[in-house]
């Protein structure tokens, strides 16, 4: 049995994706009106910027999550990509794990937040995330994961249910 959490998005994301859009729609257009025009190729590459970057935005942002016996699936466009649960330590549903972190390599807010980074509560972790209020933090032998799915609470219940965690090792939700 597998059950389904979305991925709803925050202010903040919202505001940072319409903003590279607008920003990355803006930029051919500048480009054309002030680069150096009797370059083809720079026509050619102030163009191809958002016929590249927007596409790759929308195929990497994070649409939801699937939790099961096998682990847990972050559903992507067309894709999901696979976190096990083997070696699971504990599961915290966390509104605070993404506050002061660093982005180390990855995607701050275009489409998602997505990569890994850092921060002096968990360390370095890899995240998969659209509301960082809804942050779960999965807390593995060598690594950590940040997801943020629309329930946080049942998330957590679940997968300590589904990784077979006795309830006293994981901190409580909330």
């Amino acid at each position: 049995m597998s059950h389904d959490y979305s991925a709803p998005w925050s202010g903040g994301l919202r505001f940072a994706t319409l903003f590279s859009v607008l920003l990355l729609t803006a930029a051919p257009l500048l480009g054309l009106n002030f680069g150096p025009h009797q370059f083809i190729a720079w026509r050619i590459f102030t163009l191809s910027i958002p016929l590249i970057a927007l596409p790759l935005g929308v195929l990497f942002m994070v649409r939801g999550y699937r939790a099961s016996p096998q682990g847990i699936e972050i559903e992507r466009f067309g894709w999901t990509t696979q976190l096990p649960l083997t070696g699971l330590k504990s599961i915290t549903a966390d509104p605070l794990a993404l506050a002061g972190s660093i982005r180390r390599w990855g995607n701050g807010g275009f489409f998602s937040i997505t990569g890994i980074y850092s921060n002096a509560r968990y360390g370095r972790f890899r995240a998969w995330a659209t509301d960082p209020t809804r942050a779960v933090v999965l807390e593995f032998a060598e690594h950590s994961v940040i997801l943020t799915p629309d329930d946080p609470r049942r998330f957590v219940q679940e997968v300590l249910h589904l990784a077979r965690l006795s309830a006293p090792i994981a901190k409580a939700p909330g």
